[in-house]
């Protein structure tokens, strides 16, 4: 009956049923069977810029699944207390740091972009010595930042083309 109501609410606007949603992620355990990623979709357009501390407490402890619905649901949403959440993820250690900096590469502004080439050169000054058991894991986390690095440096042949005295980079 429950979820039924959150696709409901999902066809129409959310408005003053927010705060509702909001209580319905706050109360989730992680055998509750909401349809997670509507829920994470509707309220990731919420202007509330509380609703990331909500965001971030509904991703302690959850099932790969329920993550996976978190970075679904949110794809759309360029809310600017969504993208901080995304870098703290993305700077940290946690199993979703990858999927929240793989998700930050869609983010068009020039601030994110910046924010995460700086986030790569962290990592890559952090590399472990060839001989470090950690080496394994720290090259497969890496992969996405050696990817984003390698689609920014192929944008350089067009930007250069495209510059002139006038422009700045």
């Amino acid at each position: 009956m429950r979820s039924a109501a959150v696709e409901a609410i999902a066809k129409v606007d959310v408005g003053p049923l927010e705060a509702q949603l909001k209580s319905v992620l706050q109360g989730a355990t992680p055998s509750s069977t909401y349809p997670f990623v509507v829920l994470y979709r509707l309220l990731g357009n919420s202007d509330d810029p509380s609703m990331a501390a909500v965001f971030a407490d509904s991703l302690k402890g959850i099932s790969v699944s329920r993550e996976a619905d978190f970075f679904n649901g949110i794809q759309h949403s360029r809310k600017p207390w969504l993208r901080a959440l995304l870098l703290e993820l993305a700077r940290g250690e946690s199993r979703n740091s990858s999927a929240a900096f793989v998700t930050l590469t869609d983010w068009p502004d020039a601030d994110t972009q910046r924010e995460l080439v700086r986030i790569c050169l962290q990592r890559l000054q952090a590399a472990p010595p060839p001989s470090s058991p950690e080496r394994r894991h720290y090259l497969v986390e890496l992969e996405p930042c050696r990817r984003y690095l390698g689609m920014r440096a192929g944008a350089w042949p067009a930007l250069l083309a495209s510059w002139s005295p006038t422009s700045t980079l």
